[in-house]
């Protein structure tokens, strides 16, 4: 478990969002930095984390986000964000975009592997 004795409501119902589509993730991870950053879930593979921002804590907050976002992008992880109101009122548009980013993510690393071919080849 993470932050405490049990998941946030919003991330109960991301998660079940996640489960229904079969999108393997791990929740709370590590990265076991020396700033201690947890991702609350994570495609560890494609390196995308998903972060379920409750209005009250985030609104004060905003700056500390901005801050962990800029660490994981400078070691290559793509976070993606969704908004408690988001998560509770449309689930689906959430996953959808999330659709979109893994399918985006996914190309890259099929173009960077087939590119790395193509280059050892000449």
């Amino acid at each position: 478990m993470k932050r405490g004795k049990y998941k946030t409501n919003l991330e109960n119902v991301f998660e079940n969002a996640l489960i229904k589509e079969n999108i393997n993730y791990v929740y709370d991870y590590s990265l076991r930095t020396k700033y201690g950053y947890r991702i609350d879930f994570a495609l560890v593979e494609l390196k995308i984390g998903i972060e379920c921002d409750g209005e009250c804590w985030h609104l004060l907050n905003n700056l500390h986000d901005k801050r962990r976002d800029v660490f994981f992008k400078s070691i290559g992880w793509k976070i993606v964000r969704f908004k408690g109101v988001d998560i509770l009122s449309n689930i689906d548009k959430c996953i959808n975009k999330l659709k979109e980013v893994i399918s985006n993510e996914e190309n890259k690393n099929y173009l960077k592997r087939n590119c790395t071919i193509i280059n050892e080849q000449i």
